[in-house]
């Protein structure tokens, strides 16, 4: 099953190399900056969250509860599509 998803994976991602010029012809200049200036952002929130858990697992710093339960979901719970970016905000806040 893992090398059948690897494969699948791989192909994705050829089909998709093969078909960047007609990509960036449909996107355009300013389409691809946006779309890397999104998946940028998205990136460094899912390296600040990691940092942060393990920075906390290893005791090296002591986040309160209050706190990992207000910062951590954020990254958990973001909900991305290819329209809009969202986050969806659930009962770790409502607490």
């Amino acid at each position: 099953m893992v090398l059948l998803s690897f494969a699948l994976n791989m192909l994705i991602a050829w089909c998709l190399f093969m078909l960047s010029g007609y990509i960036v012809g449909f996107m355009g200049q300013n389409g691809l900056k946006a779309t890397s200036k999104v998946f940028s952002l998205l990136l460094a929130a899912i390296a600040v969250s990691m940092i942060i858990r393990g920075l906390d697992l290893a005791v090296v710093i002591i986040l309160p509860a209050r706190t990992v339960r207000m910062v951590l979901p954020i990254i958990n719970n973001c909900k991305f599509s290819l329209s809009h970016v969202s986050f969806s905000y659930n009962a770790f806040f409502l607490n």
